[in-house]
């Protein structure tokens, strides 16, 4: 009587999915509010390898599974909503995207269609990474790991139907080798943990293992007592909201962590629906609703938080993504009434299923053709005219192994050096890290009769008795307290010049912001960190106010000496909270790239403020703050009327360059 238990319809399974898309949309609408919130994706596994194990194995003792009819199943059940969304996301995003971006677009829809999205991924993209937040089908890389495991797992239960200890045994080998590999991954490569097919079976292989028991030791199941199953619920409610309060995207995920949600959801499921939560709670009609739409809305609601992302200002973002949500929750619904059900119900109309197929072929082959370059999209005029790179207009682009137009210069630490030949009199000298690098094209629009030469170490705002460390980055990456010591011994070799300007930029915010009050980094992300020379091998990091003090004191002496009659220190121009390119997306662009002027200037006014202190001792340092140059009282821009100032949320483009050089040389005369 209780062998087909498991496979008779629960409205508290349809509950715990809607939990689960719950967790995800929120999570990624308002990181913020839940920061847990990817772990829904793990207890969908469970739920998936609950449900269609537990179809599989009545079927095949029952004598009636067949493979094809499995794989006919499935393409009814995901192909529909895949192909419309996928397809949608595609035609918007050919008004959206810039040319790469829609090129990267047709190379992810072409691995979405062939269910291998997450090994794309894994190559190309850090899911916890801001760049997850520009591509609008990287979820679909949970199907990916989905359909990989149910190539396998229906041949594994078919083989040993039979022999159904060995049945047991096996699902318990994939289960333990899997989620060894889990472990094994999150310590050494952890995106390959995340992404990997094989570290996440044992998410759905722990479904199928509750679904065996249900269906295998029917005694031992229907035995459980009343009390027992409110208690197997109460602690996997309690594991699923430990694993809500104590995950973050910084932990070691999956790894050890994710047994919380996938626990909580075994023994969620194993409680039966007669378990008080999962009756009262679960099988709710608010959440049986949700659950029924969960799929189209888990493939709706990331697209359109992505699009809503790229051409929405940034203070206006919560307000749109809740209306991203809510739009996404009438699409869900609409494709679960007119799309899904109408096909999952025609069971004997074998064209539908031809049709769906020739779909997915026509999306990858869409994909493909995308991917190949081959479709202009609106943007494609638009990425031609703004110049989002900071070329070197008629400046002579040197390597620096080679010199610099005959310069003596030891070349061993310095990213590049630039010159460009004019007549005047005075000569500018602009070193610095990529900061400099960006103003290039600017000095020499603005000073073209100006002899401009430029030293740049990348990577390294001009500090001397200070490294960067553990920096993954670039690998090999030289000390920056060397490389600021050459910069300023190139200088101090230059021929004699009765009028030289020198210039010098820096990000110095990477070593002390006032957002964090530290680094802007963590000490351990790809990025390192920051310390004096003499501290590095010291058991406690230096104080990161107490390293820029140090290294720009030390810094300062030395230019101070520096054979210029002009030296000009110039702040880091105001940062922005997205990419400047978001801001040309959209219609109505007015607003869409402006940022408030004190968060703006937030991340930099505690360096701000040891700069300026410490080049009160230099009289022959000027101090030139760039702030007004792009904000106005109220507000920050990252463009005006159309036009780019910056090439990303920190660097200057051509045009900011210019108009930052036009305004240092009218302020500094």
């Amino acid at each position: 009587m209780h062998v087909h238990q498991s496979t008779t319809y629960r409205a508290d399974i349809d509950g715990l999915r809607a939990i689960a898309v719950l967790l995800v949309v929120i999570f990624h609408a308002f990181p913020s509010v839940l920061p847990s919130g990817f772990i829904g994706v793990d207890i969908f596994f469970v739920i998936s390898g609950f449900l269609i194990s537990s179809i599989i194995l009545n079927q095949t003792m029952a004598g009636t599974f067949r493979l094809q009819d499995f794989y006919v199943r499935r393409i009814r059940r995901i192909f529909p909503a895949f192909l419309v969304v996928t397809v949608a996301t595609v035609a918007f995003g050919w008004f959206v995207l810039f040319p790469s971006e829609y090129v990267d677009l047709g190379t992810y829809a072409l691995a979405s269609a062939a269910f291998v999205a997450n090994i794309v991924f894994y190559l190309r993209v850090d899911y916890f990474a801001p760049d997850m937040a520009t591509q609008p089908l990287i979820h679909t890389w949970s199907l990916s790991v989905e359909e990989q495991f149910y190539l396998i797992w229906p041949l594994l239960v078919l083989w040993t139907r039979q022999r159904r200890r060995l049945q047991l045994w096996l699902m318990g080998a994939v289960w333990v080798s899997s989620f060894a590999l889990n472990l094994w991954l999150v310590g050494s490569d952890v995106n390959a943990a995340f992404y990997w097919p094989l570290p996440r079976f044992w998410e759905l292989a722990s479904g199928g293992l509750v679904a065996w028991v249900m269906r295998e030791r029917p005694t031992w199941y229907v035995q459980l007592s009343t009390w027992m199953r409110n208690v197997l619920a109460g602690v996997g409610w309690l594991a699923i909201g430990a694993g809500v309060v104590w995950i973050t995207k910084e932990s070691a995920f999956p790894g050890y962590w994710v047994m919380l949600p996938v626990i909580g959801s075994v023994l969620i499921i194993g409680a039966g629906e007669s378990a008080w939560l999962n009756a009262r709670v679960l099988a709710h009609p608010w959440f049986v609703a949700i659950g029924l739409i969960s799929y189209p809305l888990y493939l709706w609601h990331w697209p359109l938080l992505v699009y809503a992302g790229m051409i929405t200002p940034t203070d206006q973002l919560p307000l749109v993504n809740g209306g991203a949500i809510l739009l996404s929750i009438a699409l869900a619904y609409v494709t679960y009434r007119l799309l899904e059900t109408p096909i999952r119900r025609n069971v004997t109309n074998q064209a539908i299923v031809v049709g769906l197929v020739v779909g997915m072929i026509g999306v990858a082959g869409l994909g493909w053709y995308i991917q190949r370059g081959n479709v202009a999209v609106r943007l494609d005029a638009l990425a031609m005219r703004q110049d989002v790179q900071p070329p070197l207009a008629n400046a002579k682009t040197l390597a620096v192994s080679e010199g610099c137009d005959g310069l003596e210069m030891p070349v061993e630490y310095l990213t590049a050096c630039w010159r460009h030949a004019g007549s005047d009199a005075r000569e500018y000298v602009v070193i610095g890290d990529s900061h400099a690098t960006a103003t290039m094209a600017g000095f020499v629009e603005v000073l073209p009769q100006h002899p401009i030469t430029m030293f740049v170490r990348h990577g390294c705002p001009p500090l001397l008795g200070v490294d960067r460390v553990g920096n993954a980055y670039d690998t090999g990456r030289i000390p920056c307290g060397a490389a600021t010591k050459e910069l300023l011994e190139v200088v101090r070799n230059l021929p004699p010049r009765a009028e030289r300007t020198v210039v010098v930029f820096g990000r110095y915010s990477l070593i002390y912001n006032t957002a964090t009050q530290d680094w802007m980094y963590a000490p351990d992300a790809p990025a390192g960190y920051f310390d004096v020379i003499e501290h590095i091998e010291a058991p406690v990091r230096t104080p990161y106010a107490e390293v820029l003090t140090t290294g720009f004191s030390a810094f300062l002496a030395e230019l101070g000496q520096l054979p210029a009659d002009r030296i000009i220190v110039v702040l880091q121009v105001p940062e922005l909270d997205k990419n400047p390119l978001n801001c040309l997306r959209g219609l109505n662009t007015a607003h869409a790239c402006r940022i408030p002027r004190a968060t703006a200037l937030s991340h930099m006014e505690q360096s701000w403020r040891i700069i300026r202190a410490q080049a009160q001792s230099y009289p022959n340092i000027e101090i030139y703050d760039p702030t007004d140059v792009f904000c106005d009282p109220a507000y920050c821009y990252g463009a005006v009327d159309g036009t780019l100032w910056y090439r990303d949320d920190h660097h200057l483009n051509r045009d900011g360059a210019r108009r930052l050089v036009e305004a240092l040389v009218r302020d500094s005369r």
